[in-house]
C-alpha cells in the first residue's frame, strides 16, 4: 500500500484595526451648565468597556447632582458624550 503525503496546509491570520470613538467628559453646574472642571476627552475603541469618574478639580462646595446613564458602558459609538451636574451644597 502506498501511503500519499499531505499536502501542507496554509495557516492564515487576519487583522483588523478596532473603529476609534472618542469619550467626552464633562462636569457642569446644574442650571447654568458653568464648567466646574477642565472637559476630559481620549479615546477609545470599539467593544472596550469604559467608567468615568467625579473629576478631582470640581470645588469642594459642589456635591454630585446627577450624571448620565452611560457613564460606564461598552463602546458602541463614533462618539461618547458624559455629563456630571453639580449643585452648590447647603451652608
Amino acid at each position: 500500500m502506498i501511503k500519499k503525503k499531505a499536502k501542507p496546509s496554509a495557516l492564515k491570520a487576519y487583522y483588523y484595526k478596532k473603529k476609534v470613538s472618542q469619550l467626552i467628559v464633562k462636569h457642569l453646574e446644574d442650571q447654568t451648565n458653568i464648567e466646574l472642571a477642565p472637559i476630559t476627552q481620549s479615546t477609545v475603541y470599539y467593544g472596550d468597556t469604559y467608567t468615568t469618574a467625579i473629576h478631582k478639580d470640581v470645588p469642594d462646595n459642589y456635591e454630585l447632582k446627577s450624571k448620565s446613564n452611560n457613564f460606564t458602558g461598552i463602546v458602541n459609538s463614533k462618539s461618547i458624550e458624559v455629563i456630571y451636574y453639580y449643585q452648590k451644597k447647603d451652608s
